[in-house]
């Protein structure tokens, strides 16, 4: 089953105000930053980068398949969304590792692929925030 990557980008509507709250967790990525506001671009433009590989990764785990490259993958991206603050990326990519450690894999495909859609949704609604403060 085919996928959108970042470099064939599906279009993605104009997010309202309050989507920015559904997205991160402002408190803190503030945190964090120490109100920085360069340091939290730098920081979400290193996320973004980072996790279109691993849901590339996820892709290709699919496509294999390969639950161990699956987990690892859903795994990274749940903890790495954890440290920036995108609680909605987290939501999937911990919904995303806990399908991959269903003992029968093959049967989880089904309900993950909705879900890297989503994934993939939600890194191009991060990325057109970045953009467009």
């Amino acid at each position: 089953m085919p996928f959108c990557s970042e470099s064939h980008p599906v279009p993605v509507p104009s997010l309202p105000p309050e989507t920015l709250d559904r997205h991160l967790n402002l408190d803190h990525l503030r945190q964090i930053s120490e109100g920085n506001l360069d340091f939290e671009r730098d920081l979400l433009e290193v996320f973004l980068e980072d996790s279109w590989l691993h849901l590339a990764r996820l892709q290709e785990a699919i496509a294999t398949p390969n639950p161990h490259q699956f987990h690892h993958s859903a795994h990274h991206l749940k903890g790495s969304s954890a440290n920036v603050g995108a609680i909605q990326i987290q939501a999937i990519a911990q919904h995303l590792e806990h399908l991959a450690r269903h003992p029968s894999f093959a049967t989880t495909l089904p309900q993950s692929i909705p879900l890297l859609t989503q994934l993939e949704t939600a890194l191009h609604h991060l990325k057109t925030l970045l953009t467009h403060p």
